[in-house]
């Protein structure tokens, strides 16, 4: 099965510019995409969807809970993309935890 819903788009530095929707793909016809350049398809992405790779996991468990997200977008202190944090994921490994912890 597909999850993906977007690209993240990094520069040549490895430092997180914008992500790009899968479905601004779709509604583009092949034969055009030689002509179309990734930043004119990208949209910055907002500082509050980002965390930094230090940020302790509880908070960020929390911040995805209270801001009702599905990913957050990881990034070095330098803005180096580090990858997703997925919501699902966290619950996933959580509950292995408590199951295979004998009560």
């Amino acid at each position: 099965r597909d999850n993906w819903r977007k690209f993240l788009v990094t520069n040549a530095d490895g430092q997180l510019v914008g992500e790009m929707a899968v479905d601004s793909l779709q509604i583009i016809p092949v034969e055009r995409w030689a002509d179309l350049q990734i930043q004119s398809l990208m949209k910055p992405i907002e500082p509050s969807l980002t965390i930094e790779s230090y940020q302790p996991l509880l908070e960020v468990a929390k911040l995805l809970e209270e801001k009702k997200l599905p990913t957050l977008t990881v990034v070095r202190d330098n803005g180096i993309l580090v990858g997703i944090l997925e919501k699902a994921s966290i619950q996933k490994l959580l509950l292995r935890r408590t199951q295979a912890t004998p009560a």
